[in-house]
Parts: C-alpha cells; sequence; structure tokens
C-alpha cells in the first residue's frame, strides 16, 4: 500500500511538472483585488490593464448588483468560459469608431525561433447589434500604448492573429493557433486592431424579445492561454520549465517604500517596475538579497507591474498601487 501511495504522489507530481506553463498571468481573470461593482474596472483584475483610453471590464459573480456580474450583467446573460470571472471590450459601434482592448506583460518574454500555441475563447453580448470577424490578438515587443479610444493599428513586427470567425449571442467560441516567435515579444493585447472600413461586421438581428440592443459589437472573453509547444522548452538557455510564482510586495498600495520578499540568498535580482502603458519605470539589480526595498519617490500615483528575475528565469510577478 504504501508503494503504490507514494508512486501515485510521484506520478501527480510529474504530471504537474510535465503540465505547459501558461505565460498569460491570470488568464481566467479569477485573480481580483476586489469585486467589480460598475464598467471600466478591467484593472481589479491582476496583471490586466487597458492600453488606451478605452475602459474595458470586468465581470464576476460576486457583483451583487449583477450590472457587472456573472452570468447575468447589464449587457447580456453569460456564464464564464471557465471559472467565475470575464472581461469585456466594446470591438466596434456603427455610430464612431470606438474601441477597447486588455492587454499584459507576459510572464516571460517570447524566444526567437520557438514555436508557441495561444487559444481563448469569447462569446457576443445579447445587447450587440453586430457580429465581427476581426476579434484579434496582437503579441508585440512594445505595448501599442494609445492616448485615444480610436482602433490601435498593430506594429508591423508585431504577431498579429484574428479568429476568422463569426459567433452568435449563444455560448463561447475557442479559438486556437500556432505561431513562431520573431524573439522578444512581451505584451498581449486583445481587441479589433482594424478601422471600420477594414472591419468585417454581420448584422445581428434580435428575436423579438423586448430587449435594448445597440449599434455595436461587444464581446465577452475569457481563458486565455500562451503556452510553448517545443518538446525542449521555449527557454534560450536550455531550461525546459520555469519555476514562477506571484510574489507578494508590501505595503500595497504603497506611498514612499515598497518591499518584496525575493526568497534568493545569493546571485544577482534584477527589478523591474512596468507602468500600465508598459512603460518600464524602474529597473535595479541587487545581489543576494532576500528582502529589497524600493523607493517610490519618483513614481506617480497609480498601478504598477512589479517583475522579479534573475539571470535564469523570471522569479515573480506582482501589481502594486501606489498612492499619495
Amino acid at each position: 500500500m504504501r508503494f503504490w501511495i507514494l508512486w501515485l504522489l510521484l506520478a501527480n507530481s510529474i504530471l504537474a511538472i510535465s503540465q505547459p506553463l501558461n505565460l498569460v498571468l491570470n488568464g481566467s481573470f479569477e485573480e481580483i483585488e476586489s469585486c467589480p461593482v460598475e464598467y471600466g474596472q478591467l484593472s481589479k483584475a491582476i496583471g490586466w490593464h487597458s492600453p488606451s483610453d478605452g475602459t474595458p471590464d470586468l465581470y464576476s459573480s460576486c457583483d451583487p448588483s449583477n450590472f457587472v456580474g456573472v452570468p447575468l450583467n447589464s449587457i447580456g446573460y453569460e456564464y464564464a468560459h471557465h471559472g467565475e470571472n470575464y472581461a469585456g471590450v466594446f470591438c466596434y459601434d456603427n455610430l464612431a469608431e470606438v474601441r477597447e482592448y486588455i492587454q499584459q506583460v507576459l510572464t516571460s518574454p517570447l524566444v526567437q525561433g520557438k514555436r508557441y500555441f495561444l487559444s481563448y475563447s469569447f462569446s457576443m453580448s445579447d445587447k450587440s447589434q453586430y457580429k465581427i470577424l476581426n476579434l484579434g490578438v496582437v503579441i508585440s515587443s512594445d505595448s501599442t500604448y494609445s492616448t485615444t479610444t480610436r482602433p490601435i493599428i498593430a506594429p508591423l513586427a508585431a504577431i498579429k492573429l484574428e479568429t476568422g470567425a463569426s459567433l452568435g449571442r449563444i455560448g463561447w467560441y475557442t479559438t486556437e493557433d500556432q505561431f513562431i516567435a520573431h524573439g522578444g515579444e512581451q505584451y498581449i493585447t486583445i481587441g479589433n486592431f482594424n478601422y471600420d472600413a477594414d472591419t468585417d461586421t454581420v448584422f445581428e438581428p434580435l428575436p423579438d424579445s423586448g430587449m435594448i440592443t445597440y449599434a455595436k459589437s461587444y464581446y465577452y472573453i475569457d481563458d486565455i492561454h500562451l503556452e510553448c509547444m517545443e518538446p525542449e522548452g521555449c527557454d534560450d538557455i536550455g531550461i525546459k520549465t520555469i519555476d514562477y510564482k506571484r510574489f507578494k510586495c508590501y505595503p500595497n498600495p504603497a506611498r514612499d517604500r515598497l518591499f518584496v520578499g525575493t526568497g534568493v540568498s545569493e546571485g544577482i535580482i534584477t527589478i523591474e517596475v512596468i507602468d500600465i502603458t508598459g512603460r518600464k519605470c524602474l529597473s535595479k539589480e541587487f545581489n543576494g538579497e532576500p528582502i529589497i526595498s524600493l523607493t517610490l519617490n519618483l513614481l506617480q500615483p497609480g498601478f504598477y507591474v512589479l517583475r522579479v528575475s534573475d539571470s535564469l528565469k523570471l522569479r515573480g510577478i506582482e501589481k502594486f498601487n501606489k498612492i499619495e
């Protein structure tokens, strides 16, 4: 009996280690800082932000008012594809060329020449009058940040993948793709990266139900995965797996100083602080310090992403709020 128990534990451990690593942090939006209660609160999902002046939404079953609830919310009714939460973006507006996008920094940059697998799920909201064929993903080295709500056009050097499929209001559609990385891509952005003239739309009439609909296209997004497909792994130094965890930094929110527990007592540790536009605001190296103190006096109030890495791998990523 003892032998079989040990064998099962070993088998489970091997299976867990062999599972592909998702380079998208919080891809199903389950880790949230607090319950969303109104539109435009995507940033409450750990790791996610808007790369433009658009205001993408976070939906959760924890919303007691059902305004941004799951399954019932103000623009439709849909259970999450995975878990209890999902995001939402405007992808087309028949009256104004308005777009919304969701974006995050990947847990590790992509490696040149390596093959990756991408999948994500989306669902058209009940109150949308249009479905589109152009919902897509851009994976880029830069954040593609925009100071407007107009369409973001993907950089020529970026990897752009579109669904090429249309779906009605009921249920989720999962799209999958494979690609070869150019190298150095570290941002993933989802939305419609086309002007209206280049967006393929299909009018989707709603059966007479008394529901008010809008001349727009709005999609829920959930369950985003980006994984290495190479048998030997996608690390350029030959490491097959990454011992990834999300570190806690404290205090959070922070005013003048932030402490980071690295769990490392030797070797060079690099700390990077990145703002919601993808701009690197701070980068410092430390030698064998298990607890690091960062001075935040030069940072403006707002949300930031903290990345902790050494010469081998990314060791942690965390979101924190700098306050006055």
